[in-house]
């Protein structure tokens, strides 16, 4: 017999022993059913399920439309997590906290609040809800005043009588009056802290009414028989069947469901197109211990904790540290956003933060709610010891702002080197700021004092949007009798000469080629309404300046390529300019912008710090025109420009030149694009039809010039560099509703050596 034919044989000796040893185990739990009887009652169960999931269907529909906005509802009104959903002993192991830490994190249900707390770390818990603001403090105040006994009876057992025993004499006095007041009408309400919430209510209706009608009872009845892990790993095995067909429900219908347990779409769409059920499913019944250690899962299946199986804090062997260090005053509830407590501690000169245990929340954020609040978050941590740990969804770092903090993956659900026993979370990271070379900075929409972007009026629209249009036409007569290269140069010579030099503008080596002065003849008479038309229609300029990183050293030089009437430099604050920029060089072939970008840097005051460029990008003697900045730019943007530049091969090896090598150059480029990064997947037939847009869209803007970016043209930049983030979307056109073309922002980092 063959090696290959004995390794098989004792795979299939081993299955039989397997399926032998896990029917003598499922027998043990339950008396065998006759095998017609156990057939007819998985058939009745199962379409009793599918009549009431068609039954449902129109409200199933409701959650869907309406996830998010009924998910507020639930804020301030009622808590939402009756237990918090990550794991402690995955922090206990990666922090290693001291009683000189300070830990910022959201309050949650206040499990891992305590579980901090246990090892004598100041804790600042902040929540947006009131309600689990208040269920924290339950908990805290209980710790308190009562004995070992008496918490663990309530909060493990739901001896809700007992509470309402209590309440009103022993806990209700040292609470808050926020806090008071929840209680005061939901005391009285509560009979099982752990089916209570909008989360206990989903986990009741999963754990104890579908978990049976799939035939999956077997479940509960291990954790009550006390199976060890091998006896209950083979039980498993004998209902693979059973679990995929779980997986599936769950996978199929648990996002309509996903408010209640407090999951906003934003987070489930990081699962987009993945088998996460199936992944959780297998991973807490195969890797995990269910019986013994899985406090999360056992809690909603038998309904309360055992003394073997729960949470930390509510180990007698804990209770003790608690309570010193909550009596010491160890930990303060924030009601209120992560960024609202990170200025009251600024305000209060309070201690600085060493660790930011940020939960998944950043999941439900876009891109300038996360800077906004880790730019904040960043300026109030230790600089040496201050750590951002957060988990996600995602299998990856999701959002740019996270992306340069140079976080490491502690883990992930695939490998489980940590043994997570959630589950619920596909990447988990931590950030050691003293190791990050960048620095999440402030973004802003505008430099107007009240911060808004430009927009223009209807009229104001209709008018620039017939002037893009009829461009083809009245282009060339402009440019017939207007001469406009001779008397735009004679122009330019006299407004810098005018202005005294407030902004240099630098005209040294302009051509006068056909691009020139299409381009100018294009924007002579629009540059008023420029930035307002555009705002509603360049849709990736901010995205590309919130995915841009700043260097945490400063004395940055940033070149702005088709950078126009300098609006790009508007998403970032002048202060923020100031302070980490040495240089940002604004070049564009239009005159006629350049001084509108020269009254709106010159008002900012940031004169010497700017300097605007009139010349061809493409052109060899533009490095001549910025004179020592090859190899020394850190920063490069193409805002819409790229695409409306005809030779763009020279205008990227241009840039890669100017660029620093070795990754310590960025490069960014927002524009429309002509196809999404997810086409490969779809079927014939959405294929063919797309190809069929990307014709026509094509086809359209080359009308005015501008030629999306191509497959192929990415295809070349990504030879020559690294991309770390590719994000495209639609957009809409003003007036024109129907054209929806793909924008994006893209950013690479500089190879090893300078590309050719």
């Amino acid at each position: 017999m063959t090696m290959a034919a004995k390794a098989r044989a004792w795979r299939n000796e081993k299955f039989r022993a397997i399926k032998n040893r896990a029917r003598r185990t499922r027998d043990k739990i339950k008396g065998r059913l006759q095998p017609s009887f156990s057939f007819i009652a998985r058939f009745i169960l199962r379409s009793i399920l599918l009549v009431l999931i068609c039954a449902f269907a129109p409200l199933l529909l409701v959650f869907a439309l309406f996830h998010d906005w009924l998910m507020k509802k639930f804020i301030n009104y009622a808590y939402i997590y009756n237990v918090s959903w990550e794991d402690p002993r995955m922090d206990q192991k990666t922090f290693n906290l001291q009683e000189d830490d300070h830990v910022i994190t959201i309050a949650s249900a206040g499990c891992n609040v305590l579980d901090y707390i246990i090892e004598g770390a100041r804790v600042t818990a902040v929540d947006f809800n009131a309600c689990q603001i208040a269920l924290t403090e339950l908990k805290a105040v209980a710790i308190q005043h009562l004995d070992h006994a008496q918490f663990f009876a309530i909060f493990a057992k739901n001896d809700t009588a007992l509470l309402r025993e209590l309440y009103p004499t022993v806990l209700r006095p040292d609470m808050s009056a926020a806090s008071a007041e929840f209680w005061d009408r939901y005391v009285q309400k509560i009979q099982s802290f752990m089916y209570s919430g909008s989360s206990g209510f989903l986990a009741f209706l999963a754990f104890r009414v579908v978990l049976p009608l799939l035939h999956l009872g077997w479940i509960r009845q291990a954790i009550l028989q006390k199976l060890s892990k091998d006896d209950f790993l083979a039980l498993c095995h004998t209902h693979e069947k059973q679990i995929a067909i779980c997986s599936w429900l769950l996978d199929t219908m648990l996002p309509c469901f996903a408010l209640f347990a407090g999951v906003p779409r934003r987070q489930m769409n990081l699962g987009m197109g993945r088998e996460n059920f199936s992944v959780i499913v297998n991973h807490v019944l195969f890797n995990t211990d269910l019986v013994h250690d899985n406090y999360f899962y056992l809690g909603y299946i038998l309904g309360e904790y055992t003394e073997e199986c729960c949470p930390r804090y509510l180990k007698k062997e804990n209770f003790a540290a608690m309570k010193k260090y909550l009596k010491a005053g160890k930990l303060h509830l924030f009601h209120g956003s992560i960024e609202q407590a990170i200025m009251k501690n600024a305000a209060d000169k309070d201690e600085l933060f060493t660790v930011a245990s940020l939960l998944d929340h950043m999941d439900w954020m876009d891109k300038s709610m996360v800077t906004s609040e880790i730019s904040l978050l960043m300026q109030r941590m230790d600089q040496e010891r201050g750590r951002i740990y957060w988990r996600s969804f995602s299998e990856n770092v999701h959002i740019p702002p996270l992306l340069w903090l140079g976080a490491h993956k502690v883990d992930d659900i695939y490998e489980n080197t940590m043994e997570d026993r959630v589950g619920m979370y596909f990447s988990t990271w931590i950030a050691y700021l003293k190791d990050s070379e960048f620095v999440v900075t402030p973004r802003c929409r505008s430099w107007r004092k009240d911060g808004s972007a430009y927009r223009s009026g209807v009229a104001s629209q209709i008018m620039t949007g017939a002037k893009i249009v009829t461009a083809p036409v009245w282009k060339r007569v402009v440019q017939a009798g207007s001469s406009i290269g001779t008397s735009s140069n004679n122009s330019r010579k006299a407004m810098a000469g005018k202005k005294g030099g407030d902004v240099a503008l630098a005209v040294a080596g302009a051509t006068d080629g056909a691009h020139e002065r299409d381009m100018e003849a294009f924007y002579k008479f629009q540059k008023e309404g420029y930035d307002g038309f555009r705002e509603n229609f360049l849709h990736a300029r901010m995205d590309l300046i919130q995915s841009m990183p700043i260097k945490r050293k400063g004395g940055m030089v940033w070149v702005d390529v088709g950078g126009g009437t300098a609006r790009n430099l508007e998403f970032l604050p002048v202060e923020v300019l100031r302070k980490y920029f040495k240089a940002i060089y604004v070049v564009d072939v239009s005159p006629s912008l350049l001084e509108v970008a020269h009254k709106r840097v010159a008002a900012a005051g940031l004169t010497g710090l700017v300097h605007l460029v009139e010349h061809d990008f493409t052109a060899p003697s533009i490095f001549q025109a910025l004179p020592f900045m090859e190899g020394k730019v850190d920063m490069l943007t193409f805002s819409y420009s790229l695409s409306m530049i005809p030779d763009k091969t020279a205008a990227l090896v241009n840039a890669l030149r100017f660029l620093q090598p070795n990754g310590h150059g960025i490069l960014g480029l927002a524009d429309f694009f002509l196809t999404s990064n997810e086409e490969a997947g779809l079927p014939f037939f959405l294929a063919t039809l797309r190809r069929m847009e990307a014709t026509f869209q094509r086809k359209w803007f080359e009308q005015d010039r501008v030629h999306l970016i191509s497959p192929a043209i990415l295809k070349r930049l990504d030879k020559a560099t690294r991309c770390v983030w590719d994000e495209r979307f639609r957009g809409g056109v003003p007036l024109l509703p129907v054209l929806r073309p793909f924008h994006g922002a893209y950013v690479a980092m500089t190879g090893k050596a300078k590309s050719q």
